[in-house]
């Protein structure tokens, strides 16, 4: 908590904010915080489940395989993986899209013909990068393989 107390900038956001929760218990009178949402503890509940019945190290493992296996694969559709191997992580794949590809209309594809959403790139990658997120139940085989089909038909 001591840490969380000597950060310089503040959380704007209430979310899981726990130095509005230490406010509340050493305040006196203590002071409200806000009313955790019970379908987001549900959530996490279910979520270690998984993780817990998987076992930690089958879970990386899993993850590892999901991300290499996409990011082996995208440079033979033309997209550039923008982190260095050894730099990548598998959960989360940066990667540049081929000049003549336009983002929104191939996000927009993806999702409307393959219910695969990816996110646009930020900042100075906005409309020429995308997140390609691989993390729980999507790393998995499957939706890598059903994203890169996608992409053969989204990215001709």
């Amino acid at each position: 908590m001591q840490r969380i107390r000597d950060r310089e900038r503040p959380v704007c956001s209430f979310y899981q904010d726990l130095s509005l929760l230490d406010a509340y218990y050493q305040g006196d009178p203590p002071r409200y915080h806000h009313t955790a949402s019970s379908t987001l503890i549900s959530s996490v509940h279910a979520g270690l489940g998984r993780l817990l019945e998987e076992g930690l190290p089958a879970v990386w493992e899993r993850h590892a395989r999901a991300g290499e296996r996409l990011q082996a694969a995208l440079p033979e559709h033309g997209v550039e993986v923008f982190a260095e191997p050894g730099h990548r992580l598998p959960q989360l794949t940066t990667a540049r899209l081929p000049e003549c590809v336009v983002d929104a209309a191939a996000r927009t594809a993806l999702r409307e013909s393959f219910g695969i959403e990816v996110g646009g790139g930020l900042g100075p990658l906005a409309g020429t990068g995308w997140r390609i997120g691989l993390m729980g139940h999507n790393a998995r085989d499957r939706p890598v393989t059903t994203l890169l089909a996608a992409l053969t038909s989204v990215l001709a």
